[in-house]
């Protein structure tokens, strides 16, 4: 066997161990993901979980929660253009598949006109994954700015915004 073939078996036997532990490591320090938990969003919060009274919410970043539990968690996009509504769509449809299209624009403002439908107020973009107790929303209805929900559907409905959120 080569030194050539004794190094490389090396760093893959090495990059795999720092793999793995790397990756047990994380498992203890992700966001609190017991049974409770829906789905960790945005890396930080556990949907449908307890809100971390000491978590510092970021900016463009609002959590609503009802009887302690966190209902959604919501990241505004700015500006809301075609381009980045479209690019989100592509992410999430990559990692959860196809979403349920509820877009409303009139035929003659589809396309590479939806961004003037949306700033004259005669049109909206709006699409959902529907996961099983929980859900996907993207609404874009403002040039101004866009947004992207999780939501725990049992939750959803009677939530308050948290009051550190901004």
């Amino acid at each position: 066997m080569s030194t050539k073939s004794i190094e490389t078996a090396f760093v893959a036997s090495a990059t795999f161990t720092i793999c793995s532990f790397v990756a047990l490591a994380l498992a203890f320090v992700a966001p609190a993901a017991a049974d409770d938990c829906l789905k960790v969003v945005f890396g930080r919060y556990c949907l449908g979980g307890e809100l971390d009274p000491d978590l510092e919410i970021r900016p463009g970043e609002t959590v609503r929660v009802h009887d302690g539990l966190i209902a959604w968690v919501e990241r505004r996009y700015e500006p809301g253009r075609s381009l980045r509504y479209h690019l989100l769509i592509q992410q999430l449809q990559a990692e959860y598949g196809t979403a349920i299209n509820y877009d409303h624009f009139a035929e003659r403002h589809r396309g590479r006109y939806e961004d003037l439908a949306v700033s004259i107020k005669q049109g909206y973009g709006l699409r959902e994954w529907p996961m099983g107790g929980w859900v996907i929303r993207i609404v874009w209805a403002s040039q101004e700015y866009m947004t992207l929900r999780y939501a725990d559907v049992s939750l959803e409905g009677p939530a308050q915004k948290v009051d550190h959120a901004l």
